[in-house]
């Protein structure tokens, strides 16, 4: 059925009634044991545990991300006593771990908050409280069009990313899955495309829409998305510029922090190994820029090389659909 390979929302009925997902949704699953409790209750209980355990180690603000985030989104849809049944299907073949994001300049600060040894500070990655729950941590800007909100589980507030930059994280990954941090490939995960409509199914339900009010809404707000995500960066570096920094000493900075390095001998290279070499000229532009304006415009061109040509929402929408329908068509080896 076309509805099975397409992104757009599921039905009410289906959410509530436990429609069948596609087999093997994720290249890691680690399924929860809960017993007679549902799946959804479980999880977000421990989240609250969790979430209670990170605020009591640190003040800092943080974001929950990943499915866990989603899951409290959705977990607003049962207001009326309504179970969603699809998500017990959903939290049985995910990875069902704890993912939050922190502004990049409290992230140090928290990991020694935590008490996390060396190792663990490297890996972004360790336990947390009496019980020992693993958390990742992770750099996270707060889009300016699409700020944290707070919601709340088992008397818990917590805050997660909006419905809509979840969706559009989730296309984004479907059309670029980037790599992972060894260098290698991250693989396209068919429970991206399961969220979304998860997602695009929370906007309808929550808004009394329907399934074209919710892609005009969408279609709305991504250009704003693409803006925050490409860009958003580069006006705080060139505000650094316009109150009297150098060009070459915020390219330095902000190099040092992008390679891990102490020092950066050769601005040129560093920016060709990430670039490449064909982005030469507009690096060399960049490094040349004499004013705050120059800066902001050649480094906008240098991120449209490395990024590609903007899409426009229809043209986003066509290629993630394409790519989810791609791993319904050849799912996951089951060795995997």
């Amino acid at each position: 059925m076309e509805g099975e390979t397409s992104l757009s929302p599921y039905s009410k009925e289906q959410i509530t009634g436990g429609e069948k997902l596609p087999e093997k949704i994720s290249s890691i699953g680690f399924d929860v044991e809960t017993g007679e409790k549902l799946k959804l209750d479980f999880v977000l209980e421990r989240l609250a545990d969790v979430t209670k355990e990170i605020q009591e180690k640190t003040k800092n603000r943080f974001v929950l991300t990943g499915s866990m985030g989603m899951y409290a989104t959705l977990n607003e849809l049962r207001s009326n006593g309504q179970q969603l049944m699809l998500l017990e299907q959903r939290i049985s073949g995910g990875k069902n771990d704890y993912d939050i994001g922190m502004r990049p300049n409290e992230l140090q600060e928290t990991m020694v908050n935590f008490g996390w040894n060396e190792e663990s500070k490297k890996l972004e990655r360790g336990k947390i409280g009496d019980g020992g729950q693993m958390i990742d941590i992770m750099s996270r800007k707060e889009l300016t069009h699409f700020p944290w909100y707070q919601a709340e589980v088992g008397g818990q507030k917590i805050l997660v990313q909006t419905p809509e930059e979840m969706i559009f994280e989730k296309m984004s990954a479907l059309i670029k899955p980037g790599v992972e941090d060894g260098g290698e490939s991250r693989m396209r995960e068919i429970k991206w495309g399961v969220d979304i409509k998860l997602l695009k199914t929370y906007l309808m339900m929550k808004n009394n829409w329907s399934d074209a009010d919710v892609e005009s809404h969408l279609n709305k707000n991504w250009d704003n998305y693409v803006e925050d995500t490409r860009y958003q960066e580069l006006s705080e570096l060139s505000d650094r510029v316009a109150n009297g920094e150098s060009v070459g000493g915020v390219i330095l900075d902000v190099l040092k922090r992008r390679v891990g390095k102490e020092q950066v001998t050769d601005v040129r290279q560093e920016l060709l190994g990430i670039f490449g070499q064909e982005a030469d000229t507009n690096i060399q532009a960049l490094i040349t820029s004499s004013s705050d304006t120059e800066f902001s415009a050649n480094m906008r061109s240098l991120m449209d090389k490395q990024y590609g040509p903007k899409l426009s929402y229809q043209q986003a929408t066509e290629i993630a659909t394409n790519e989810y329908k791609k791993l319904l068509e050849t799912p996951l080896s089951p060795n995997i």
